[in-house]
């Protein structure tokens, strides 16, 4: 992937309100849990995604830690390991990705 490609991926100032949405669908989707885990389970890494695409947003983590524990408190429910691999390497990616650039 090449530096252009990397800056064009940045959903920009929007993101608050793809975040938002996806907010929404997760609370709606919570209390179906676990019957719903796998929707869940993309949800929160397109989520991830986002977040780690829009430096600009500064209450990302705070919101990602209230998401997190919405989903724990949600009868023990836990991401399975394909979504939790995916969301660590999502942010390991951006992360790399921003080194590279810089």
């Amino acid at each position: 992937m090449n530096r252009a490609n990397i800056v064009n991926s940045n959903p920009g100032p929007h993101s608050y309100l793809a975040c938002q949405s996806l907010d929404l669908l997760l609370s709606r989707l919570l209390p179906e849990l676990p019957a719903a885990l796998n929707m869940v389970e993309k949800i929160v890494v397109t989520r991830i995604w986002i977040s780690s695409l829009s430096l600009q947003v500064h209450d990302h983590p705070s919101r990602l830690e209230a998401l997190f524990e919405d989903i724990a408190n949600t009868n023990g429910t836990k991401l399975g390991l394909e979504a939790t691999h995916a969301s660590q390497s999502v942010s390991d990616l951006f992360c790399l990705a921003c080194f590279v650039i810089h």
